[in-house]
């Protein structure tokens, strides 16, 4: 008994309900994915949810570091996980955190394991080499899906216009104002 109002001191009831909050947030981002159909151009499927296409893709023709995010964490939700880490090493990874959050937030806040000493312990050093780790992971594999996106273009014969250029038809953008050509 003494144990027990001992964790209710130590715990508390708000820290309990955050943790589950991040286990029922994480269930809904993965129904989220689990609904929302990959694109299978590899970038794009966040536009199931109202979302913009990526500046970057728009403008440039090829995708930014992050395009492809989702729709990795959507093939991994469906049990892709080669096609996942095909499309975007770091969305899967993302992805796999996200799925390992659940349980672990559930398991917290039942044992009453606490996570703020622990991540507080790394430090500004240690969250900086995180974060830098999670940028290189990035852009190491960007290159690859860029060419990935232009073959899988090529083989569509869907080829998107850099802004301001002019399609063999004379036309511009402001004639086909989704920046795709005819």
């Amino acid at each position: 008994m003494a144990s027990e109002a001992k964790l209710t001191v130590t715990e508390g009831a708000g820290e309990s309900g955050m943790k589950l909050g991040v286990a029922a947030l994480a269930m809904l981002a993965l129904a989220a994915c689990l609904w929302m159909k990959p694109d299978p151009s590899g970038c794009g499927t966040h536009t199931h949810l109202g979302m913009r296409r990526c500046a970057h893709l728009e403008r440039y023709g090829i995708p930014c570091a992050a395009c492809g995010a989702t729709t990795s964490v959507c093939w991994l939700v469906r049990g892709e996980v080669k096609k996942a880490f095909e499309v975007h090493c770091t969305g899967a990874l993302i992805g796999l955190l996200v799925i390992l959050s659940i349980p672990f937030s559930i398991l917290s806040a039942a044992m009453g394991w606490r996570w703020a000493p622990r991540l507080n312990r790394m430090g500004v050093a240690g969250w900086t080499v995180a974060a830098c780790a999670f940028a290189a992971l990035m852009l190491v594999g960007w290159p690859g899906r860029i060419e990935r996106y232009l073959q899988w273009q090529e083989a569509h014969q869907q080829h998107v216009v850099v802004a301001g250029s002019v399609h063999a038809d004379g036309g511009g953008l402001a004639s086909n104002p989704d920046g795709l050509r005819p």
